[in-house]
């Protein structure tokens, strides 16, 4: 299987495909990720892929932007917790490291098989998926019923 590192990361656009591996480096050591399928890819910023990681599936967010990538885990990692705080279903963190070049940062996560997306949500409950905006965030509200509060601290634990 293919070994990409963080420049292949940064320069990839739409057509990446996997199967491929990634070296990482986590609390416990150095571990080699194998990414199965890819979710979603921001050229440039950001990955976030099905993965193998100690024979188990989980979801992987790899962020490589050369500017913010700390700060876009922390703001991950806390809206991960403010979901847990609010008894809303969210994946478990399971580990956060980096690439082994240090590059990029890493989250792994529990990996949700039944998980629903936002968008899938909305257009299950309301049959449209071009209502406004406002429409929108007026269910999503209705939701989460009642305000979400972020830790005013960064990442913690980690």
């Amino acid at each position: 299987m293919l070994l990409l590192n963080t420049q292949h990361l940064r320069s990839a656009t739409h057509d990446l495909c996997a199967p491929f591996q990634l070296a990482v480096a986590l609390p416990s050591g150095p571990e080699t990720l194998s990414i199965v399928a890819i979710l979603r890819l921001l050229p440039g910023k950001r990955l976030t892929a099905q993965a193998l990681w100690r024979g188990q599936t989980v979801l992987v967010k790899i962020f490589f932007a050369q500017r913010g990538r700390q700060r876009h885990l922390q703001r991950e990692v806390a809206g991960l917790q403010a979901l847990a705080q609010a008894k809303l279903p969210a994946p478990r963190v399971l580990d956060v490291g980096s690439s082994q070049d240090r590059q990029a940062d890493v989250l792994l996560l529990e990996f949700l098989p039944q998980a629903e997306t936002l968008a899938d949500a909305w257009q299950r409950e309301n049959g449209k998926p071009s209502r406004s905006i406002f429409t929108f965030m007026r269910w999503l509200r209705a939701m989460i019923s009642g305000p979400l509060t972020l830790p005013s601290s960064g990442v913690s634990g980690c």
